[in-house]
This record gives structure tokens, C-alpha cells and sequence, in this order.
């Protein structure tokens, strides 16, 4: 009912035709780029416009411009300009801010921060990497932002904003690259003013590179040359008829090719990454440290065409070649007193993967996904204008996500020694939906000073149905095997809140907030409703257990913990945005302190010859730091940017692994209280300077930049919690860049990772390394502009 009220709600409103923002800006208009006043960058991080030096929020942004003058190209590059953030290629794209951050990007799983396009919330963060592209800013928000931005912004926000259709006016822009490892990039775009009210912008990218892997010795399997090969569309219809209303009209493709980035037993020698295990494989002792071996030399390519083409239709395709699609509808009516937004959003995502997992050596498992997700968002608000000392704004947001998740293992050796052929997880449906309803206003008694407050209540519903199945041969009837059912479902509500005071002072702006972040809780594998043995009945009216009888307590400690708690976050924080010297000098500090409850950690567990993910809670955290930025600008030639952060993240209250779960004996086995979050070094140092000199009407720009880290982790959370440590180190980009005469072109050399160093960015749940960062690149990148 709820549904159809928001969805007939909205079609009123279109029909008007209605007032409609993106997610991300309440009164922003499409014609309007990232502009800069003064050298600062206007941004919407408060779904209005705003200054970035009189923004009170911990947010960075980073334009188009800079982001190409920086050789960053793609999101995982954010890390070298954003304070304590990471987005890491794992499986989509994993982004952790402040220590903050979840390994659980299946089907069923939710990020702790949001990664958004224009403002839309995007579920399926496989999709993130074919959205970088017509870029006209990024913004990132740390901490939570549970208010205007709703759950799973628990960590904070990260929002891509393109380039929107300008009215009067031709442009078009084309840039190319081409690097080592057959690199290369190829984007362009085209602003068409159609008529006086009417504008197109047209955009597309295509993105490839051979692998980062090398064979194995010995090794003649064929592979696919390319680790990744992207195409991707965007189209934007921008309608404005009257000066106080506006309608931009949007769809993108993406095709997303290549081969998976995965490193398994079978393909790298472990000794890569383990130094000084104890006997035993003590869970407190065993740390496996990543030693940093020479791509060129020592890393190979893991993933392989499967050995039999004949197998379930696999035929000769390898690796992944996924496609989303995605219909966005947002627009913009300013009534006066008041404006009205609205957007509306659909995108479709497949998966379409294959693969072969070398589990061991000799024993390589073909692999299979074919899986399609559907997503549905809206989001109606209104926000007060004008200039007296209330500014207040309000809506609702309404998400759906319908799931049909088909996953296969081939060839799989099942429970007790049989050989069981195939590992079979069809999940249909997966349901994730979410309704809230918000509001924030800002009140100033005095025009120097600033109270806000803002409250959300969010209401969540996910659902599960489907099958964990081991079958003795492919089409197999599910009596015939081992297994269990997958039957589950939450509902839940939660309010989330802010407080907050900002005031400006002769040298800049002063602020403090308090606010608190939720992640709905959920489910992992099995029956809600069965217990080992008994023939309970599913909401579907099948048996819990099916086929051969479990083994005694195979499954009574999965069935006490088939649900998990939401998490949970209060942030306290403080900040100063400053500028000296008549604008040569700036100074950002921020200070917070978390209290984190439940952090929702993922990993599997065997279960009567079925892989099984569990989630588990961490009871309790604490993540407190600084974070201390500069920019030192003393004439038009030279810019020096520093930053320093400093983040200690640690368990307070989490157990490993537990001894006889679910029994009166049941002990603490592993107690990581005092242990660091992953992905998250206690300190992190980043300085680029940046060297401009004109060549007659021409300019010459160089950058060289670097960033110290230090030691960090990355956790499987098996049975046993492997944990990967990753040493102190240092990586350094460089840029070189020919502006011509009034910046119609450009040339560009670069080199990225110039010390070769390799980390660890990914595990998998039964603790293989899937993902390590991009090794040194380099190449040069030219552009133009018409």
C-alpha cells in the first residue's frame, strides 16, 4: 500500500509536470557544472548548493579537471586525494571510509557506504566502474549521513555527478589514453543544443588492459588476453521550458568484459603471503603477511578456460560479460516559497560469469553465475527557499530490489569422500526493500551562526527463498542430494537522527555534529523455520531438510545464527575550514570519535558438503581520529596539497571463533578485542606538489604525489579467520601535461604505483586472495575540446 501510495504520488507530481532532483540535490539545476568561486567548489553534499569551505561536513571534492590533471581515471585512484578512504576492487567495488566497510557484496548483502550516480543509490557495485566517465565532480562524504541519505551510509557517501545537457550551447570533448599492459581508454562526449529549451549530452567510454597476471610455470592454459574490456552509454535529455522548472531525462548502458582478477591456491604459491605460521594454525597467531612480490615475475593468472567446453553450456566463454541498463527520470519545479523534487530510477544489472576456481593443485572446480538483480528507487521531497533564517526540507524514499541468483560449482568433490558433480545455489526471489521518510532544518538566530537538526525513520523488509544443493549429476532432482533450504526473511524499522552547530569566524568556519548510521540486519544460508533432522515446513511449503538425512549437528550452530543484527554507528565530530594569507593558504582539520555496534562480519563455513555463508555481529567497536589537510598556494605556479590522518579503529568486544557453539561448553576461542578493522592503517600521509609555467600562450603542468601508509589488514572470516597484513609502504604517481593555447587540447605523461608495490584488496570466504591493486602503469593520454 505504502508502495503504491509513493509510486501514484510521483506520477501526480511528473504529470504536472512535477519538480524532481536527483537524490543527491534538492535545488540543483542540470545546466549548472562545477562551478568554483574564488578557487573553492560548489558542491551538494546537502542536497543544496553550498561552497566546499563553508560546507560543515567532513566532505571532499574533487572536479572533472583535477581529477584528469591527477591521472584518476577510475574510482579505486580516489584513495590518493581522500582522507581515509579506500574503494577497492574485490567483487564490484568495496569502499571502506574511516575503517568502516563490508565484505559481504553478495546477493543478500548491503555496503556500509553508499556508492551513488547523480545522486542514485547504485545496489549492484559492479556497476561503479563503468560509471566514471563524462565526470564533472565526485564528492565524498565521511561519516554517516543516516538523514538525507537513508541506510547503508553507515561509513559515508561516495557520489559521482556528470556532466549535464547546457541549453545554447555546442561542446564536445574527446579523451584518449594508452598505457603498458596494452592499456587503453577511449571517452567522448557531445553537448547538442536542440532548441532554445531543449538540450542532449551524449557520452560513452571503452576501457581495456591485458592482465596484471602471469602463468603459472608450466602452464599452457589458454587465457583470456584482456583483465578487463568495458563499453559504456550515456544519454541525457534536459528539458526546460520556464525558467523555474526543468526535467532531465537519462539512460545508460555498460557492458563489463574480462577475465576475474582472482588468485587461488592453484595459481600463486601461498609462500607469497605467509611468513612465520605457527604449528598449529593458531586463529590469534597465524597472520600472514604479503611480502610484495614483482608482478612481472611472480604473480600469475590463476583463473582458466574450463577444461570440458561440453559442461552445463560453458562452451568456450571465460571470465565475466555482465550488462546493466539503467532509466532515470529527474526533474526540478521552484513554486517560490518552496521547491519540489522528485526522481525516479530503474536499472537492471545481469551477471553473467564463468570461471574456473583452482581450489588446489590438481583440483580446478569450473564455476558459473548467471544472475539478474532489478532495482526501482524513488524519491519525493520538498525544500523551503529564500534568505530568512529557516531553511527546512522533507521527503520519502522508496527502494525495491527483486533478485533471480543462479550459481553453480562443477565438478565439485562433495561431503565423506563422494564426487558429487555439481554445487548447485539457485536463490529466487531476493527481495531488499526500504521505505523512509525524512526531514532537516537549519535555523539561524544570528547570520554568523548555524543549528541543525534532522531526523529519518527507515522501515526495511528482505526475503529469501531458494536452495544450497551438492547433486550427483547436472538436472539432478534436489531429493537426490545433499543440502538444505535457503528461507528467511527480516522486517525492521529504525530512526536515525543529526545534530549539529556550525558558525563562521574571522579566519573561516567552525562546526560540530552528532549524528548516528544504520545497516539493516539480515540473514545468511539456511532454514529459518527447520532444525537438523526435522522435515519443518518453508514458507513454500517444502521441507527445511531435503535428500539424504544431515550429519548430527551439522547445522545447529548455522541455524542458531541464521540472523544477524543491523549495525549500528553514533558519530561525534568537530571541524575547522580555513584560509590565510588572503586565500594562499587552507586549512581543513576534522576530529571524531565512533561508537560502532555490531559490525556485520562475513564469512562460510562447510555445511554437509554445501559452502555456507555466515554472518556474524562484532559486538562492539571504537574508530576515533584526525584528519588534517593543506593547501599551500602562494602564486598562480605553485600548489603544494598535504595530508595528514591519523584512525585508530579496534575491536572492542568480537570472538573469532567459538569453541562448541550453541552449547553450555561454548567458549571464546579467538577474542579479537584490541585488533584493528581492516582497511584501516592507523596513519596515512599524502603530499602532492604541483609545478605550472606558461610556454608563450601555452602552459606546462607537472604533478608529483605520494602517499605513506602504514600496516593494514585484510580478514576471511572462515572458520579460522585468515588474516592478510600488508606492511607499511609508499605509493607515488607522476603527471606531466602540455595545456595549449586556450585549452583546446592537451598532452599527458604519466606513471602510477612508481615503486611496483602490491597489496592485498581482496579475499574470498574460504581465505583465497581475489583481488590486489593496480601494479606500476604508466602511458600518456591526450585530449580535446571542440
Amino acid at each position: 500500500m505504502k508502495k503504491s501510495l509513493l509510486m501514484g504520488a510521483s506520477s501526480i507530481i511528473l504529470a504536472l509536470p512535477c519538480a524532481s532532483v536527483a537524490q543527491e540535490a534538492a535545488v540543483q539545476r542540470p545546466a549548472v557544472q562545477a562551478q568554483q568561486v574564488g578557487g573553492d567548489i560548489v558542491v551538494t553534499a546537502q542536497r543544496d548548493r553550498s561552497l566546499l569551505s563553508k560546507t560543515p561536513l567532513a566532505i571532499s571534492a574533487v572536479t572533472g579537471d583535477a581529477l584528469r590533471n591527477s591521472g584518476i581515471t577510475g574510482p579505486s585512484a580516489l584513495s590518493d586525494v581522500v582522507p581515509n578512504v579506500s574503494l577497492d576492487h574485490t567483487n564490484g567495488i568495496q569502499v571502506t571510509i574511516r575503517g568502516v566497510t563490508s565484505n559481504d557484496q553478495t546477493e543478500k548483502g548491503d555496503p556500509s557506504a553508499a556508492f551513488m550516480v547523480d545522486g542514485v543509490y547504485i545496489a549492484r557495485t559492479q556497476e561503479a566502474d563503468v560509471s566514471f566517465y563524462d565526470v564533472d565532480r565526485v564528492e565524498v562524504l565521511r561519516g554517516p549521513q543516516g538523514t538525507l541519505y537513508g541506510r547503508n551510509t553507515t561509513a559515508g557517501v561516495v557520489n559521482v555527478l556528470t556532466n549535464k545537457p547546457e541549453l545554447n550551447r555546442f561542446k564536445a570533448t574527446v579523451d584518449g589514453s594508452y598505457g603498458n599492459y596494452d592499456a587503453a581508454s577511449l571517452q567522448a562526449a557531445v553537448n547538442l543544443p536542440v532548441s532554445s529549451t531543449t538540450a542532449v549530452r551524449i557520452a560513452g567510454i571503452y576501457d581495456r588492459h591485458d592482465n596484471y597476471y602471469k602463468l603459472a610455470p608450466g602452464d599452457t592454459t589458454l587465457v583470456n588476453s584482456a583483465q578487463r574490456e568495458n563499453v559504456g552509454a550515456r544519454i541525457q535529455v534536459l528539458f526546460k521550458p520556464t525558467s523555474n522548472f526543468n526535467l532531465l531525462l537519462r539512460g545508460a548502458f555498460a557492458n563489463i568484459k574480462g577475465t576475474q582478477s582472482a588468485l587461488n591456491q592453484g595459481g600463486l604459491a601461498l609462500s607469497n603471503f605467509y611468513t612465520n605460521l605457527p604449528s598449529g594454525n593458531s586463529p590469534n597467531e597465524a597472520l600472514p603477511v604479503w611480502s610484495n612480490p614483482n608482478p612481472e615475475t611472480a604473480l600469475v593468472r590463476a583463473n582458466r578456460l574450463p577444461t570440458n567446453p561440453g559442461i552445463a553450456g560453458h562452451g568456450n566463454r571465460y571470465g565475466e560479460n555482465n550488462t546493466s541498463l539503467a532509466l532515470e527520470g529527474e526533474a526540478n519545479w521552484d513554486l517560490g516559497a518552496v521547491t519540489l523534487t522528485d526522481i525516479t530510477s530503474y536499472h537492471q544489472f545481469s551477471r553473467n560469469e564463468t570461471n574456473v576456481l583452482d581450489l588446489a593443485p590438481g583440483f580446478a572446480v569450473p564455476y558459473s553465475n548467471n544472475s539478474r538483480f532489478h532495482q526501482f528507487s524513488q524519491e519525493l521531497r520538498v525544500s523551503t527557499n529564500g534568505t530568512g533564517p529557516f531553511h527546512v526540507q522533507a521527503g520519502a524514499y522508496y527502494f525495491r530490489e527483486k533478485q533471480d541468483v543462479n550459481v553453480s560449482l562443477f565438478g565439485l568433490l562433495g561431503p565423506a569422500g563422494s564426487n558429487a558433480y555439481v554445487f548447485s545455489f539457485p536463490q529466487s526471489p531476493v527481495i531488499n526493500r526500504t521505505w523512509g521518510l525524512f526531514t532537516q532544518g537549519t535555523y539561524k538566530p544570528i547570520p554568523q551562526l548555524r543549528l541543525t537538526a534532522g531526523v529519518r525513520y527507515t522501515n526495511d523488509y528482505k526475503y529469501r527463498y531458494g536452495y544450497s544443493a551438492v547433486l550427483p549429476a547436472i538436472n539432478a532432482p534436489l531429493s537426490q542430494s545433499l543440502g538444505y533450504v535457503n528461507d528467511a526473511q527480516i522486517s525492521a524499522e529504525r530512526v536515525t537522527w543529526r545534530a549539529a552547530i556550525d558558525g563562521d569566524i574571522p579566519s573561516g568556519l567552525l562546526f560540530a555534529s552528532v549524528a548516528s548510521g544504520y545497516k539493516a540486519g539480515g540473514f545468511g544460508d539456511g532454514c529459518s523455520t527447520g532444525a537438523p533432522g526435522q522435515s519443518n515446513l518453508t514458507s513454500r511449503g517444502e521441507k527445511c531438510v531435503y535428500g539424504q538425512a544431515f550429519q548430527p549437528g551439522a547445522i545447529l550452530p548455522q541455524l542458531q545464527s541464521i540472523y544477524y543484527q543491523p549495525e549500528t554507528l553514533i558519530a561525534y565530530e568537530a571541524g575547522y575550514k580555513g584560509k590565510f594569507a588572503g586565500g594562499a593558504v587552507r586549512l581543513n582539520v576534522d576530529a571524531f570519535y565512533y561508537d560502532y555496534k555490531n559490525m556485520q562480519l562475513t564469512g562460510q563455513v562447510m555445511l554437509n558438503g554445501a559452502p555456507s555463508q555466515v554472518t556474524t555481529n562484532a559486538g562492539r567497536s571504537h574508530i576515533k581520529g584526525v584528519e588534517v589537510e593543506t593547501i599551500l598556494q602562494p602564486d598562480r605556479h605553485n600548489r603544494l596539497n598535504i595530508g595528514l590522518d591519523i584512525l585508530d579503529a579496534s575491536y572492542v568486544q568480537y570472538c573469532a571463533h567459538t569453541l562448541n557453539p550453541g552449547q553450555p561448553t561454548a567458549s571464546c576461542d579467538a577474542n579479537w578485542a584490541g585488533r584493528r578493522l581492516d582497511r584501516s592503517p592507523a596513519t596515512s600521509l599524502r603530499a602532492a606538489y604541483t609545478y605550472s609555467t606558461p610556454i608563450g600562450a601555452s602552459r606546462v603542468e607537472a604533478t608529483v604525489g605520494t602517499r605513506l601508509v602504514s600496516k593494514s589488514y585484510v580478514t576471511a572470516y572462515t572458520t579460522y579467520p585468515v588474516q592478510y597484513v600488508t606492511p607499511s609502504h609508499t605509493q607515488t604517481y607522476v603527471t606531466v601535461t602540455y595545456h595549449s593555447p586556450d585549452d583546446r587540447w592537451y598532452l599527458q605523461g604519466y606513471g602510477k604505483n612508481l615503486e611496483n608495490f602490491i597489496a592485498v584488496n581482496g579475499v574470498d570466504t574460504n581465505g583465497f586472495v581475489t583481488a590486489i591493486n593496480e601494479p606500476r602503469t604508466y602511458g600518456v593520454r591526450a585530449g580535446f575540446k571542440f
